[in-house]
């Protein structure tokens, strides 16, 4: 007679991305470093979305996620349809928090734990589970410019002679008119 055991083999998955706040959920980047970025304007407000699912054979319980982002420290689960304090295998639970973009480059890290449980819910004497993934956010840089044109008025109109082949013809001895156009 053959007999199979099972064994419990416990296991965790944090998936984050991010959006501008108030796009649609299809715009989210799954930022994992500084060359994929979100970028944004400074003072932009972004969505953090946080998937956790329980990719193991066993009952995770006291799941704790927990993201360094100021503001963003309490994410709030927006998926209560199994509002349980049990985490089944292949359930997974989403997160939601918003923030305001000041730094130039944002490197932000979630972190998630759980502890194995039996089916009534107790724990278990196996070491607790845990994942992290970043989403990273960039502010564009708005480089200061100036653009500069002149212009040589001759009878009431602006000319741009930047070149010799559009020369403005004036008298000897006249008075020469310009106009310079800062942007």
């Amino acid at each position: 007679a053959n007999v199979r055991i099972r064994i419990n083999q416990p296991a965790i998955s944090l998936k984050k991305y991010v959006r501008v706040d108030g796009t649609p959920e299809n715009t989210e980047v799954d930022a994992q470093d500084m060359g994929a970025a979100l970028m944004v304007s400074h003072g932009d407000k972004v969505t953090y979305r946080m998937v956790v699912t329980n990719t193991g054979n066993s009952l995770l319980a006291e799941v704790v996620l927990d993201d360094q982002l100021e503001g963003c420290t309490n994410p709030v689960r927006t998926d209560t349809s199994t509002a349980d304090a049990f985490l089944s295998p292949n359930e997974a639970w989403v997160y939601q928090c918003t923030g305001v973009v000041t730094k130039v480059d944002t490197y932000n890290l979630a972190t998630v734990t759980a502890k194995p449980a039996n089916a009534d819910g107790t724990p278990t004497t196996q070491s607790p589970v845990s994942d992290e993934d970043p989403a990273n956010v960039r502010i564009r840089i708005n480089q200061p410019a100036i653009s500069l044109k002149k212009y040589v008025v001759a009878g009431g109109v602006d000319n741009d002679a930047q070149d010799a082949g559009k020369a403005v013809m004036i008298n000897a001895g006249a008075t020469v008119n310009y106009k310079l156009v800062a942007t």
